[in-house]
């Protein structure tokens, strides 16, 4: 019996099969590797996914809520808030702060630093939020409670909106100005600057005190200076009265470097009190109002370019010495006394036209002394 011998060929078949499982093998292998690393890739996509989710979550607007009624300052750690982030307030304009927290009276003070935020909302009239610095908003306001701007002795307090576009404070609170002396600005709502936002006062709020308004507004509430002076200083920008502004108790509205206008809406009531135009670097316009100074009350031109548009005065006004009134628009009419002084050696004291042709229309007198 002899062995039997394999064909010539069929080594390199053999050879062939060989390398083939060889080959095959590595293939699983490295299938089985893809197939691993898909599953890691696929993993670390989900991740990263999530995290991405919480980077937009974090980056909203933080909502912070005071809902306990015990005084402390805005820096304190009683907001309920997310965790992340602590209660502590943080200084951002993405943070939103609502205070709401009733049953007794309380005091929300910003007193340790400027501080930034988005929106205000105070909704509890058992609330007071008092600034004794910056209160920087870079949205808006709801006040539904006082908010009194309190400036410290030597220093100043301020309710600022910052960016750009309207702003509102809507609701129907009392933000009262304090400033450190009578005749201080210290106490004011204003804007930064460079900064061009502008502010809508609603119905139902009321500004009072004492103290500034710098920012450009309209208003559809009530501005009044009970016993203080509010001076309004836009620095040239038209501010809108479609409400009520008002002087009383020997108060004074102060007008510098702004144009008044109330659009045949708003009215101007100086009862007892003081509207003067105080200028010094622009003009000071009031258009399209009537003005009226029942017990005493006086319309009076201190310095700067003092100018009527479209008004009608029923009421006093007169002019310190070199000192007169310009009249634009169409008409003035005159139903109380206009008086000017002048010191006999030039033409200051002098009331100008400032477009043609105008008239001069109602029952009263304009006086021109010497």
């Amino acid at each position: 019996m002899g062995f039997e011998r394999y064909p010539p060929y069929s080594t390199p078949l053999i050879l062939l099969c060989i390398g083939l499982c060889s080959l095959a093998s590595r293939i699983s292998r490295m299938v089985q590797l893809l197939s691993a690393l898909w599953g890691f890739l696929m993993h670390t996509a989900s991740r990263l996914s999530v995290l991405a989710l919480l980077f937009a979550a974090g980056s909203a607007n933080a909502q912070y809520d005071w809902i306990n009624p015990i005084s402390s300052t805005w820096n304190s750690g009683l907001w309920d808030a997310p965790a992340p982030p602590a209660p502590q307030f943080p200084n951002s304009d993405t943070a939103n702060a609502t205070i709401s927290g009733a049953g007794m009276p309380y005091t929300v003070s910003v007193s340790n630093g400027n501080w930034a935020v988005n929106n205000v909302t105070k909704l509890s009239s058992d609330a007071t939020l008092q600034l004794n610095r910056t209160l920087q908003v870079y949205g808006s306001v709801i006040n539904q409670g006082p908010i009194a701007i309190v400036a410290p002795v030597g220093g100043g307090a301020n309710l600022r909106f910052r960016g750009t576009g309207a702003r509102t404070i809507s609701g129907t609170g009392t933000i009262t100005l304090a400033a450190s002396a009578s005749n201080d600005q210290s106490a004011s709502i204003d804007r930064s600057a460079f900064d061009t936002a502008s502010v809508t006062f609603g119905v139902g709020q009321t500004i009072t005190g004492n103290g500034r308004i710098s920012v450009p507004f309209i208003n559809e509430g009530l501005i009044s200076a009970a016993g203080g002076t509010i001076y309004i200083n836009t620095a040239d920008d038209t501010a809108f009265n479609n409400a009520a502004i008002e002087a009383t108790g020997g108060g004074t509205i102060s007008l510098a470097d702004v144009t008044l206008d109330c659009q045949n809406l708003g009215s101007i009531t100086i009862d007892n009190s003081t509207l003067e135009f105080n200028g010094q670097t622009f003009m000071q316009r009031i258009k399209n109002a009537t003005i009226t100074t029942p017990n005493g009350g006086l319309v009076r031109a201190i310095q700067g370019n003092c100018e009527f548009e479209d008004v009608i005065l029923n009421g006093n006004a007169d002019g310190d010495t070199r000192v007169g009134y310009r009249f634009f628009g169409s008409a003035f009419e005159n139903n109380g006394t206009l008086t000017l002084t002048g010191d006999g050696a030039n033409a200051f004291s002098a009331l100008r036209t400032g477009s043609t042709p105008y008239s001069f229309t109602g029952t009263g007198e304009m006086v021109l002394a010497n």
